[in-house]
């Protein structure tokens, strides 16, 4: 446990840090988005969205310039675990290009992202 800290810039000047109070535990996250299983991958990738509580839900494939490539979920979920898959292709079907993506959730007053590899055509 700590009790007091004091952080120091490199210029001399001191940071403070506010205490959390003592036995109040860590806030957990509402949603949460498993690491994508394979990654990287070739056909398709399959992940596990959580929610503590029912809510509505935004889940998206982004490329790297922070465009939606495709919509996996838009809309209520029941709490609780959600499989979904993404077999790399963009929501008109066609096939996405090899490369980084990003998986994002939006609900239940937060968000999480996870990184994703599309490797070699199908």
């Amino acid at each position: 446990q700590v009790v007091q800290s004091e952080f120091v810039a490199p210029d001399g000047v001191v940071l403070a840090v506010p205490e959390q109070p003592t036995g109040v535990p860590p806030t957990t996250s509402r949603v949460e988005l498993s690491a994508a299983r394979p990654n990287p991958f070739t056909g398709e990738t399959h992940f596990v969205l959580s929610l503590v509580e029912a809510a509505d839900a935004d889940l998206a494939i982004f490329d790297l310039v922070g465009r939606r490539v495709a919509t996996l979920h838009q809309g209520p979920l029941t709490a609780g675990d959600h499989l979904f898959r993404w077999d790399g292709t963009h929501s008109d079907g066609t096939r996405a290009r090899d490369g980084v993506y990003f998986c994002r959730v939006l609900g239940a007053g937060a968000s999480t992202t996870r990184r994703l590899i599309l490797l070699g055509a199908r």
